[in-house]
């Protein structure tokens, strides 16, 4: 009965996740908003989002019906790994990263409304995504498949 519910659940959550991130790429990248600083920030996180929920939700669906590939494929392991962290860090930071632009275009002072351009939001959400990345990056060589006596199969090595 759980194991059923989860299948469910994952597909449901996969569908409709997949189905509104590409919807929000679809339309945050259309020309009107792509000099708004925030509705830029708004895309990427759209796409990380969507590389998160097909990196993180796949295998565990593809597990609700058969073995999950990362628990015995080491590149899969290490790479899934990789993307869940590292995207779900980047989305947090991107969230915040946006809320700051809309406090600084709603400011009364004129110096903060300058601050949200479309080059800031650039340059910050590179530096958030890169930032990131280097974060994470230890999962792609400390990562195992096949571990036993851990709480995954596919787990960090403590060696």
């Amino acid at each position: 009965m759980t194991a059923e519910f989860n299948r469910s659940l994952a597909v449901f959550i996969f569908l409709f996740g997949v189905i509104g991130n590409i919807l929000n790429i679809f339309i945050l990248s259309q020309r009107s908003y792509r000099s708004n600083s925030c509705a830029w920030i708004f895309l990427v996180l759209s796409t990380v989002d969507l590389v998160s929920l097909v990196s993180g939700l796949s295998t565990l669906m593809i597990a609700g019906w058969t073995t999950n590939p990362t628990s015995y494929i080491g590149s899969i392991c290490k790479i899934r790994a990789f993307l869940v962290f590292s995207t779900r860090t980047m989305a947090t930071w991107l969230m915040v990263l946006a809320t700051i632009d809309r406090w600084f275009l709603s400011s009364t002072n004129a110096l903060r409304r300058q601050k949200s351009s479309l080059k800031n939001s650039q340059l910050w959400t590179t530096i958030v995504i890169i930032l990131s990345a280097i974060c994470y990056s230890q999962q792609l060589y400390c990562y195992e498949a096949n571990l036993i006596d851990t709480p995954l199969q596919c787990y960090g090595k403590t060696v």
